[in-house]
């Protein structure tokens, strides 16, 4: 989506869910085990905006799934994953592409598009149907491997957003048992900012050496040690102030500034972000939605506006932001010269042979369209086949 579609689809899902919160909660109250939200209204503002975004929605499979095709972006996102003994969680990477484990430490540090994981880390039983198999018991720190998850869009985004005490963990039952295991925000772990994560994943499925320009951008999160409390909020505030010391976001960033300056690997990295000065809560809509108020989130929408407004403002960000700008579009100016990748990666064309009793799939290269017209029918580059690409739909 372009980027003031995105805002006007996240308008909707803030009053339609962050605007409708539960009386009673664990976090207004401090007692009981009650979220905030409720999770089927955000499934159903998932699933609603999903349907009208989706662009091709095959009649023989309804769901809106995931994974990538070959030759797209790549993307993943954390949560936090509860074995089915409920001891411990390990963050868990949902991924819309490939990333096998190695189990031959021997094998090159740049693997092939089918053995592309490290040997050091655990997998963690997902089988090719996107569905968890056998666990065996891992280490915290360890990442999962295997097939491009199969869940649905908005399984991934659940998965994704169920931060504790605000909405319930997403539970899936695992295939052939009666047992089930839960998802739950990775934002509540060090995988709030990802970005040593992302990176960690590029180098190994492709080498050190295929790095080449990270952006990470922040939220402007406030500390919640210097927000002023009451006695009686004194259990909320450390229920609050647990979850944003295991979420803090500027370790990763640390860590990513030390690792750009390590010799042998060259690469810029970007971070956007303006720390503590953006002071609303994880959730807050105000004002919440009432029959009569016909503006809501509204006082909280120019918090965020009037926040960003200063911070591109100044000259420190306005240097960061034309560099960042400056390296991304040198970028994109070295990949479209390779038409053929491009073409399918910035409009999704892929190309379907229509000869009768031709079995071949579809092409994600004109190139190698035009090729197998040639070799196998003997027939012009045109006229014997169909392109499709995106047609972005705008918001109605």
């Amino acid at each position: 989506m372009a980027v003031p579609d995105c805002i006007n689809e996240y308008k909707n899902l803030g009053e339609e869910v962050f605007g409708r919160p539960r009386v009673f909660s664990t976090l207004r109250f401090g007692l009981g085990d009650r979220t905030k939200y409720k999770a089927a209204r955000l499934e159903r503002v998932i699933k609603d905006v999903t349907a009208r975004r989706n662009e091709h929605l095959a009649e023989s499979d309804p769901s809106i799934r995931f994974p990538s095709g070959r030759g797209m972006c790549k993307t993943f996102v954390t949560s936090l994953r509860t074995h089915p003994d409920g001891d411990y969680e390990t963050t868990y990477l949902i991924r819309s592409y490939d990333h096998e484990e190695r189990s031959d430490p021997s094998q090159s540090a740049v693997p092939n598009r089918h053995n592309t994981a490290l040997p050091s880390r655990s997998n963690t039983g997902r089988t090719e149907s996107g569905r968890s198999g056998k666990v065996t018991k891992v280490e915290k720190s360890d990442t999962n491997h295997g097939k491009a998850q199969q869940f649905e869009i908005w399984e991934v985004a659940r998965a994704a957003t169920a931060a504790k005490f605000y909405f319930e963990p997403l539970k899936i039952t695992i295939p052939g048992s009666r047992d089930h295991i839960l998802f739950e925000d990775g934002g509540f772990s060090d995988a709030n900012n990802p970005t040593l994560l992302g990176t960690q994943e590029l180098e190994d499925l492709y080498g050190s050496d295929s790095l080449g320009i990270i952006v990470s951008v922040g939220t402007a999160r406030k500390d919640e040690n210097k927000k002023k409390k009451s006695f009686y909020k004194t259990i909320i505030w450390a229920t609050k102030k647990f979850a944003a010391k295991a979420s803090y976001p500027e370790a990763a960033h640390k860590s990513m500034k030390r690792k750009a300056k390590e010799v042998g690997l060259d690469f810029s990295y970007h971070r956007l972000n303006d720390p503590g000065k953006l002071e609303i809560e994880l959730d807050e809509w105000e004002p919440r939605k009432t029959g009569s108020n016909k503006v809501s989130g509204s006082t909280t929408l120019d918090k965020i506006e009037t926040a960003f407004n200063a911070w591109a403002a100044a000259e420190e960000a306005v240097d960061q932001l034309r560099d960042c700008a400056a390296a991304l579009v040198k970028c994109r100016r070295s990949r479209v010269k390779d038409e053929d990748k491009w073409e399918r990666f910035a409009t999704g064309a892929q190309f379907t042979c229509r000869t009768r009793r031709c079995d071949d799939g579809d092409f994600v290269s004109r190139k190698t369209f035009q090729e197998h017209l040639l070799q196998r029918h003997g027939g012009r580059p045109t006229g014997q086949g169909e392109e499709n690409s995106w047609r972005y739909k705008r918001a109605s």
